[in-house]
């Protein structure tokens, strides 16, 4: 099987904590940074201060629901919503 050649990862405020963040950016690491093993550091703009400021990798959240159960009981909660008008 083939390496994974990117990776997608989260960047937040350095000095921030993961839980506890003003802004996020989601980026693409590329198979370089991946083969260094070193984390991602890009200067970019954060619209909560106003200010252009430095932003880490941190762990990155899984993208999407956390289960099949959560998608299935929005989906019920809204058919239910629906029927009783």
């Amino acid at each position: 099987m083939a390496d994974k050649k990117q990776q997608k990862v989260y960047l937040i405020p350095e000095g921030e904590t993961r839980d506890h963040h003003t802004y996020h950016y989601t980026a693409i690491k590329t198979r370089k940074f991946i083969l260094e093993n070193k984390k991602m550091k890009l200067k970019k703009f954060n619209p909560v201060k106003r200010v252009h400021e430095w932003f880490v990798e941190a762990k990155a959240k899984s993208f999407g629901y956390r289960n099949s159960d959560t998608k299935s009981s929005i989906r019920t909660g809204a058919l239910a919503h629906c029927n009783g008008i």
